[in-house]
C-alpha cells in the first residue's frame, strides 16, 4: 500500500521526493519570511519551528526574543527622520532624505525600540510628552505625525538643533510639536509630564541619578519614563574586529548594566516595570555594516549605500521586538508612589 500523501511525486526515486519535499520546505519558508514582514510575527511564532526545520538543521525559529505587542510597519522604519530633508540644502541629499530617510541607521534602531515601548501602553487620546535630550528628535516627529492630539515637546542644550528641528515642525505644520533650548539636568516645574523618554543621554551626564530625580518631580505620578542606553561597552559583542575595541569618547561612564540601572532608578524613585534588549546581532550587524570604514568618509558612504537595503532590513527586524540579549537596554518604568497609613486620630 503507497502511504505517501496525495500531492507527493509517485516515483521510485529518492533523490526526486528528497528534491520536491525540500522546494516544499523553500516555499513555506519565504511565505513565513513575507508574512513576518506584512505583520504576521506573532501569529506565526508558534508554528514556525515545524515549517523551517529542514533535516540536519537548526531551526531558524529559536532567537531569544520577547514578542512586543506592536510594531512600527517597515515603512515607518525607512522613513524614521525623513523630515530632515527640509533642512538640506544639497539637492541630491533632499531627494534621497526626502524619498528614503537619512543614510544611517543607527538613530532609527534606538527611536523604534522606544516608539514600539510607547505603543505598547494604554495612554489617553490626550496627553504631554517631553523627549529629554531629543536631538534630531525622530521619536517626536514619527508621534507627533500620528498622534496629533499629544503635545510633545523636544528639549536638548544644542542651540543649532533645536533651531533645525524648529523650523521642521513650522516647515511641516506640526503645530503640537514644541521644541526649547535648554538643559535636561536642571528643568523647570513650569510642566508636568505624562510620559518622559530619553534616547542615549544619560551617559553623557555626570549626575545621572540627580537628573532622573528631577525627573521623577516633573512626571505625573501615574506617568511613565522609557529609557534607551548602551550596555556596557566591555559587555557589548561585536562581529566585525575593526569595533571591537569601539567606544564613544564623550560617555562620562563605561555605559550601564541592568542590575545598576535599576538600583539607580530606585535611588531617584522609579520602580521598573521590565528591562530588555536592543542591538541584538541583527541591529548590531545593520550598525556595523553602516558604519564600516568610518575614518574614511567617502568610502563609508559608498559602502552605506550599497549596503542600505540591507541593512534597512537587519534594522527593522531588530526594532521589531525586545530581545533577550543585546548591546543596548531598553527600560520602561513608573514613578514609586509612597501610600502614608492613615494613623486615625
Amino acid at each position: 500500500m503507497d502511504t505517501r500523501s496525495e500531492g507527493e511525486p509517485r516515483c521510485a526515486s529518492s533523490l526526486t521526493e528528497w528534491v520536491f519535499l525540500l522546494s516544499k520546505k523553500v516555499k513555506s519558508s519565504v511565505e513565513w519570511f513575507l508574512g513576518w514582514l506584512q505583520g504576521g510575527f506573532r501569529r506565526q511564532a508558534r508554528v514556525r519551528k515545524a515549517s523551517l526545520c529542514v533535516s540536519g538543521f537548526r531551526p531558524l525559529c529559536a532567537p531569544p526574543y520577547r514578542l512586543g505587542v506592536e510594531m512600527i510597519s517597515i515603512f515607518d522604519f525607512l522613513w524614521l527622520g525623513r523630515e530632515r530633508w527640509v533642512i538640506y540644502q544639497n539637492l541630491l541629499m533632499r531627494i534621497f532624505v526626502w524619498a528614503l530617510g537619512p543614510l544611517g541607521v543607527h538613530a532609527r534602531i534606538r527611536n523604534a525600540h522606544v516608539i514600539r515601548i510607547i505603543k505598547t501602553l494604554s495612554l489617553p487620546s490626550k496627553m504631554r510628552i517631553m523627549d529629554a535630550g531629543c536631538g534630531q528628535a525622530y521619536a517626536c516627529f514619527w508621534l507627533a505625525r500620528h498622534y496629533p492630539n499629544w503635545e510633545i515637546w523636544g528639549i536638548d542644550v544644542d542651540s543649532k538643533v533645536i533651531d533645525h528641528n524648529q523650523k521642521i515642525a513650522f516647515a511641516l505644520g506640526m503645530k503640537n510639536l514644541y521644541f526649547r533650548e535648554g538643559d535636561i539636568t536642571n528643568l523647570g516645574d513650569d510642566l508636568l509630564f505624562d510620559l518622559i523618554f530619553s534616547i542615549d543621554v544619560l551617559e553623557h551626564l555626570e549626575n545621572d541619578i540627580e537628573v532622573l530625580s528631577r525627573w521623577r518631580r516633573i512626571i505625573h505620578p501615574v506617568g511613565w519614563l522609557v529609557l534607551h542606553l548602551p550596555l556596557r561597552h566591555q559587555m557589548q559583542k561585536r562581529i566585525f574586529s575593526a569595533f571591537k575595541k569601539h567606544i564613544v569618547r564623550d560617555h562620562v561612564r563605561d555605559e550601564y548594566t541592568e542590575e545598576e540601572i535599576r538600583a539607580k532608578l530606585s535611588q531617584a524613585g522609579f520602580v521598573v516595570l521590565s528591562i530588555s534588549y536592543g542591538f541584538s546581532i541583527w541591529g548590531e550587524m545593520a550598525f556595523e555594516l553602516n558604519n564600516l570604514f568610518w575614518w574614511k568618509p567617502w568610502l563609508r558612504i559608498l559602502l552605506a549605500l550599497l549596503t542600505f537595503p540591507v541593512v534597512i532590513l537587519m534594522g527593522y527586524i531588530d526594532s521589531r521586538v525586545s530581545w533577550k540579549q543585546g548591546n543596548s537596554l531598553i527600560v520602561l518604568a513608573k514613578p514609586l508612589i509612597t501610600i502614608k497609613p492613615d494613623r486615625g486620630n
